[in-house]
């Protein structure tokens, strides 16, 4: 028996869908946070087997700052994800920090700004941890890119 492969993910640009919504950036305080709210493009390149760097539209990458997911421009190291698809490659991908046991949660609730993605510890259990990402076509991210 051929086991699927967990980490299907080229270097590429993609959305990425929570549970309740679809995941983009939005401006909360003085911090542009990753938030279920519309739907935005992010790129994720491999750096390692199923380690990835994932990078927002306008260059900034995604970190942790706090237990918030969040997007800062001009990090000297950018921050490692791990991401992969323990049961299927379309609906059920968990993105954790790197060499912890801290992933991205959707805390529930409607849409917008005010609802941004936490770092809290993995549970096998827990939908909110899952996450379907989809690839899209490389000139939707180059036309991103140009307009930013």
């Amino acid at each position: 028996m051929v086991l699927p492969n967990p980490c299907p993910l080229e270097s590429g640009p993609y959305r990425i869908t929570a549970r309740y919504g679809p995941v983009g950036t939005a401006h909360v305080g003085n911090e542009n946070r990753v938030v279920v709210s519309f739907s935005q493009i992010f790129h994720l390149e491999q750096v390692e087997f199923c380690v990835y760097r994932i990078t927002a539209p306008g260059g900034g990458s995604v970190e942790d700052r706090d237990t918030n997911v969040v997007v800062l421009k001009g990090v000297a190291e950018p921050q490692l994800w791990f991401i992969e698809s323990p049961y299927d490659r379309l609906r059920n991908f968990t993105i954790r920090q790197e060499r912890t046991d801290l992933v991205w949660t959707d805390p529930g609730g409607l849409p917008g700004p005010e609802h941004q993605l936490h770092l809290t510890i993995y549970d096998p259990n827990y939908d909110q941890q899952r996450f379907s990402i989809e690839r899209v076509p490389d000139d939707v991210w180059e036309n991103i890119c140009k307009r930013k």
